[in-house]
């Protein structure tokens, strides 16, 4: 068996080696050359990347350990991770609109993902071998080292492809499962590389945040990065976080009601929305909830209520808008447990019911389409699902008392 695995990675090596050279010299010369011949040997170098990631994929299985394999994986993975470096540079940097380029970018994805779970993370095997060939061979001496190169990728990923959904979303995949692990959402945490990412998130640094065939990476993108700031504790590290949304809440707030009908505010406003629903996602628990909650009352909530107001006849901006609401009262993980003295429960649910209120009274009385789900039915279901959710857990209590005496809590259900 190990002779076999040396052979195989042997020969493996022997084709990659000169297409990696030849790659490399291909990043030297001008962009006039032979495109042609590049993308023939991007797909070359995709195949073997492919097959070299199904190598430490069918590892995983088999559960090996042997010295001797690590030190091949080691070989096998310095050629794929010598290629993240030559991806980015030179000519390579001005394919991100070929096939063929994003196809390459999409198989390194895959290998860092099999190569993960098998040497990097919560799951990981102790590999000293590997990273000590690794630390000969290109200077990656440990765990640590070898996330920013991965992070690194992920930020390049993230600031090329903007007009690439499939890269967006695979990239954000990798990304979701670095930050997901407890061991390497706290190695993240300590990247440079990362804290750009956390410092950096607007549309300057991220034009696929722009991009309306992106739209919905949005949500994931702000859901990774809300995991990440949620595992330090501070106000303050989040307040900072969430100052470009602010930026973008205060400008849609000065904003003359006619406005509100173009396409520059709708975008703005729907990826508002999408972007607070990843945030309000990640918060797993009181104090993470809690931090959100303060942001966003009371001080945007009329913000959210004078959109759902002037565009109920939009379903592109009320669907978003009624989603973000559906999982901010969604009571998961306790999160919704206030104190018994406190009146966020009843305020909270007065403010949805504002919403609802405002929503209901007016998609009635509006004409069907001719997609009326699209138009009518799909927003109705959704603001159905967020009257519901706030009945479920300790809240349910202040809820309800404050539903049955009160008047204006009680109207969303006459016009649904």
């Amino acid at each position: 068996m190990s002779l076999q695995y040396e052979s195989c990675s042997l020969f493996i090596i022997n084709i990659m080696e000169p297409l990696l050279q030849a790659y490399t010299a291909r990043s030297r010369l001008p962009a006039s050359g032979d495109a042609a011949e590049l993308s023939v040997i991007e797909g070359q170098i995709a195949w073997m990347v492919h097959i070299i990631a199904a190598i430490l994929k069918i590892r995983q299985t088999v559960g090996c350990s042997q010295d001797s394999q690590e030190l091949f994986d080691a070989e096998l993975a310095a050629r794929v991770l010598q290629l993240i470096n030559i991806t980015d540079t030179g000519v390579h940097a001005q394919r991100y609109q070929e096939i063929s380029k994003q196809r390459l970018d999409r198989a390194i994805l895959i290998f860092v993902q099999n190569f993960r779970r098998s040497y990097v993370g919560d799951q990981a095997m102790h590999a000293s071998k590997l990273y000590a060939r690794l630390s000969e061979l290109l200077g990656l001496t440990d765990h640590l080292v070898l996330l920013n190169v991965i992070v690194g990728k992920i930020a390049t990923n993230l600031k090329c492809y903007a007009e690439c959904e499939d890269v967006i979303d695979h990239t954000l995949s990798l990304f979701l499962e670095l930050a997901s692990g407890y061991m390497t959402g706290k190695l993240l945490l300590k990247l440079e590389s990362t804290k750009f990412i956390i410092a950096n998130h607007s549309r300057e640094n991220f034009p696929f945040l722009e991009e309306y065939r992106c739209v919905r990476s949005r949500t994931n993108f702000y859901y990774i990065l809300g995991c990440l700031v949620f595992m330090e504790d501070g106000p303050v590290k989040f307040r900072s976080f969430m100052e470009p949304l602010l930026q973008v809440a205060v400008k849609l707030e000065a904003s003359a009601d006619a406005a509100f009908r173009t396409d520059v505010v709708k975008y703005a406003f729907t990826g508002l929305m999408r972007d607070l629903r990843g945030i309000a996602m990640a918060t797993n628990s009181r104090r993470t909830y809690g931090l959100l909650f303060d942001w966003l009352y009371p001080s945007r909530m009329p913000l959210l209520l004078r959109a759902i107001s002037l565009l109920t006849d939009e379903p592109e901006v009320t669907t978003p808008l009624l989603k973000f609401m559906s999982e901010f009262v969604l009571n998961k993980a306790q999160r919704l447990t206030f104190d018994s003295s406190s009146p966020n429960g009843i305020l909270l649910f007065r403010e949805i019911s504002k919403l609802i209120v405002a929503y209901g009274s007016r998609i009635l009385l509006l004409p069907n389409g001719t997609n009326i789900y699209r138009s009518k039915y799909k927003g109705i279901w959704i603001s159905l699902t967020v009257l519901s959710r706030p009945y479920v857990g300790t809240m349910s209590i202040l809820v309800s008392s404050s539903f049955m005496v009160t008047e204006h809590l009680r109207m969303p259900l006459i016009y649904l």
